[in-house]
């Protein structure tokens, strides 16, 4: 019950329009009809990439496909919305920081 009840939420904060359809419910439904990828936006990521920078870069390409919408990209990821939150809070903390440049001294 719960799956389901996962599987609507996600599907109606997906949709565009008022109709939910099939390319936002589960793929892995017995006997239900395969969907197609094709629109599908891809990331290429090198053999060997820290699992974690992996996950920002998954994490923050997906949030600039749902232009910068949080609940469709946290159900995109299949994560909660707190948890999206939680990592783009720690990718802002962990972000180099410019260097400013000191002013001439006077004199």
């Amino acid at each position: 019950m719960r799956e389901l009840r996962n599987a609507v939420q996600r599907a109606h904060v997906m949709a565009d329009h008022r109709t939910i359809d099939d390319r936002w419910l589960p793929r892995d439904i017995p006997g239900a009809p395969p969907v197609s990828d094709s629109d599908a936006a891809v990331v290429t990521l090198p053999i060997g990439i820290p699992l974690a920078q992996a996950e920002r870069q998954l994490i923050l390409a997906t949030l600039a496909h749902f232009r910068n919408h949080k609940e469709r990209t946290a159900a995109a990821l299949g994560i909660s919305l707190k948890t999206l939150y939680n990592r783009l809070k720690e990718y802002e903390e962990t972000a180099p920081q410019p260097v400013l440049a000191e002013p001439p001294a006077a004199g």
